[in-house]
């Protein structure tokens, strides 16, 4: 079974059409059974008399069963995979088992795991890191393949003047220099030439790419994130501000605020302290009135046009969001900080000052919406 943020992945979840799609398509290319192999390397006792050394007795390491993931749909979630029903004990729910050991293999039957090869597969830290891998040699000829077909569409959109980004296509620098600040190249709208800019562009693509699993971004993203233009227009407003020093980072208060009144923008919240440009770009994404009042404070020469709400989007207040999480027995501890921090002023409870740990303001608002 596979659970997301406590829920289980069925009919109806968000989730499960992606899952269902996975099995439709990429599962079905699968060897049966599924193995997956340790790339940590085999060491040797010293050689003894023969002259020839053995190797050491493989030791078991625990695979978890759990992963915290990222999207731009979603933002964090907590993904398990599990076999038997989650009990809930004292407001928590349990797992079991928590994770596997193993010591060079792991082995998952097609037939009666496609769950746990789905979270493997897709979701677990493990695999993306590339601690176990998986042994399957067209399977990984395939992916080969796409990568770089993926890496050769990304030159071509950057680089051909056929291309219907190029200049050419479009009649401007304009879109070129704007998908360069929405992939952080900084100054893309001062005096650098268009080829200095898709130099700069391609590099930046180039290495999310290879680090993906930490920016979930690169060349697959870049293609697709050519048809979001909203998307787009946040990241590169984001980048222009900063040039143009409109807003800065806090790194003492771990805030955004504009840098000449100093007045606060937003607070980042523990999954973005280490990247607080892709937070602020979250914390846009997530709140479309924030966000277009962040764009009629920047200058005419921004691409600023207000982005409209999903229509079928019910909008809720956080006190609201954290009132339905109590009811349905939700933990907090996943929420964004942001939400917590609108729910509680939104019901008087103070955030800040000497021990108010975010369990503290978390035990008063779940106190306050009961």
């Amino acid at each position: 079974m596979l659970y997301v943020n406590n829920e289980e992945v069925k009919q109806g979840h968000p989730a499960y059409e992606k899952y269902q799609d996975w099995l439709k398509n990429e599962f079905t290319h699968l060897k049966d059974p599924i193995i997956l192999k340790s790339t940590r390397p085999i060491r040797f006792n010293a050689a003894g008399v023969s002259g020839l050394g053995l190797p050491e007795p493989e030791k078991n390491k625990l695979v978890p069963y759990e992963a915290i993931t990222y999207d731009e749909d979603h933002g964090s979630q907590h993904w398990r995979y599990c076999e038997a029903v989650p009990r809930k004990v004292k407001d928590a729910w349990k797992y079991k088992p928590v994770g596997e050991r193993v010591k060079r293999t792991m082995v998952i039957s097609k037939k009666k795991s496609p769950d746990k090869a789905y979270f493997f597969l897709t979701k677990s830290s493990i695999v993306e890191k590339g601690i176990l891998v998986l042994e399957d040699k067209s399977a990984e000829a395939r992916r080969a393949v796409e990568k770089d077909k993926d890496k050769n569409a990304v030159l071509f959109m950057i680089n051909s003047d056929k291309s219907p980004i190029s200049v050419e296509s479009t009649g401007s620098e304009e879109m070129i220099r704007t998908l360069a600040s929405a992939w952080s190249v900084p100054d893309a709208f001062g005096e650098k030439s268009v080829d200095e800019i898709r130099l700069e562009l391609f590099t930046a693509v180039d290495i999310a790419q290879r680090n993906v699993a930490n920016t979930k971004r690169g060349f697959t993203a870049f293609l697709s994130e050519l048809q979001d233009m909203d998307r787009i227009s946040i990241r590169a407003n984001i980048q222009r501000a900063i040039d143009d020093k409109v807003i800065s980072y806090d790194d003492a208060n771990l805030s955004w605020i504009y840098t000449e009144s100093n007045k606060p923008l937003a607070t980042m919240t523990a999954n973005f302290f280490n990247d607080p440009e892709l937070g602020l770009y979250d914390y846009f994404f997530r709140q479309p009135e924030k966000r277009n009042l962040f764009f009629e404070t920047l200058p005419s020469k921004y691409d600023t046009a207000p982005v409209e709400e999903e229509k079928n989007d019910e909008k809720f207040s956080a006190t609201e969001i954290v009132r339905q999480r109590v009811e349905q027995g939700i933990p907090l501890d996943d929420l964004a900080w942001n939400v917590i921090v609108e729910a509680s002023e939104e019901l008087d409870i103070k955030v800040r000052g000497a021990g108010r740990t975010r369990d503290v303001v978390e035990a008063d608002l779940v106190t306050a919406v009961k």
